[in-house]
């Protein structure tokens, strides 16, 4: 998880170097992503949960939905991408 904030807040910053003119909106693209993780790993350890996978059952359906449901997962990521 380390890894993958680093490279992406290195490409945030490598867009915003190259594209000064929308420079807030990678930050906000940077601050999106590392805060967005650091919630779901917080709200996993007060949970005392095994995992934040879906495995949760107080967990947000959205989460749920995204770890579960192979179909929605394939969409996001290949959207993402």
């Amino acid at each position: 998880m380390i890894c993958d904030r680093a490279a992406n807040a290195t490409i945030f910053m490598i867009l915003s170097g190259l594209y000064p003119t929308f420079d807030y909106f990678f930050y906000g693209c940077f601050i999106l992503d590392l805060g967005s993780h650091w919630f779901q790993f917080q709200t996993t350890a007060l949970m005392k949960a095994e995992s934040h996978k879906g495995k949760n059952k107080d967990e947000n359906f959205i989460i749920d939905l995204y770890y579960n449901n192979k179909l929605f997962f394939s969409t996001i990521v290949i959207g993402a991408e």
